[in-house]
């Protein structure tokens, strides 16, 4: 069993890639029942992104409505750094506002405000976009990861699509692996599709970042917002196949050595026997 950094997907449905836990969704008092999109029918829900677009193609919707209640997502993990996903939109009908608030280990760590983008050409949705990330958290022990969704006076509607943590866990299952290869191309793929703005880093220890109408505050020693998280690992093409071919070529110099005895020991044989019986 090794250690090592590496990243691991926690989908809004499929769960945690290594540990197969799924996040808790709450809703109460003015707030809408969480729904799983786009598998759970919804008559009300006005947000309908591209499914081929968002991780695994499922989504949570969750909107609140000011006069009460709570709608939040919470998760554990056990890592150093943590990057939460979702879907921005601009222009469907009804409220685009989102207004979230983060929360680990029961302390907050930082919020997220968005009004949407209503220049000329602004897509309807933003997808892949980083709306929390913290990169200096203490990978020594299991984290609560809580996101509230809106709260008092704020209206607002989050899509959560996936999150992303960074751990050095030990490593000793295949399909962890697999997992964290897959997310790298769907990262890769989404980011160059996605038209969102970056953020930039600051060196000040508490940062509000702008990104097409947003504000991401975060707390003091969060780190970086990068605008996607660190390549997860991925097992290696080239490594495979110089594998492949060293075996192949071992196999074959060991066969044509196995040939070559038969062959000398044969001629040997055949030598003997003319010895012992000379022709006249």
């Amino acid at each position: 069993m090794s250690r090592r950094a590496r990243n691991v997907t926690i989908d809004d449905m499929g769960g945690d890639g290594l540990t197969g836990a799924i996040p808790s969704y709450v809703a109460t008092g003015n707030a809408s029942p969480w729904r799983i999109r786009p598998a759970d029918p919804c008559s009300l829900c006005k947000a309908n992104p591209d499914g081929t677009r968002i991780h695994l193609g499922t989504w949570h919707d969750g909107t609140y409505e000011p006069g009460g209640g709570s709608s939040t997502v919470s998760f554990f993990f056990t890592g150093r750094a943590i990057y939460i996903y979702g879907i921005l939109t601009n222009s469907v009908p009804g409220n685009n506002e989102i207004h979230l608030q983060f929360h680990i280990d029961g302390s907050p760590v930082g919020r997220f405000d968005r009004k949407p983008d209503t220049s000329s050409g602004a897509p309807t949705y933003v997808y892949n976009q980083v709306v929390y990330a913290n990169s200096s958290l203490v990978d020594s022990g299991e984290h609560n990861f809580l996101i509230v969704n809106g709260g008092g006076s704020e209206e607002s509607l989050f899509l959560f699509d996936y999150a992303v943590y960074t751990t050095t866990a030990s490593i000793g299952d295949d399909t962890q692996s697999t997992t964290t290869s897959e997310t790298a191309k769907f990262h890769s793929a989404a980011s160059a599709s996605s038209g969102q703005t970056d953020f930039t880093s600051s060196p000040s220890a508490n940062r509000v970042q702008t990104i097409a109408g947003s504000t991401t505050s975060i707390d003091s020693g969060s780190g970086s917002i990068p605008t996607a998280a660190p390549p997860p690992d991925s097992l290696k093409p080239s490594t495979k196949v110089t594998v492949i071919a060293a075996t192949t070529t071992t196999v074959t110099i060991l066969a044509i050595a196995f040939v070559i005895c038969i062959v000398q020991r044969r001629r040997r044989r055949r030598r003997n026997q003319t010895n012992l019986f000379p022709t006249r």
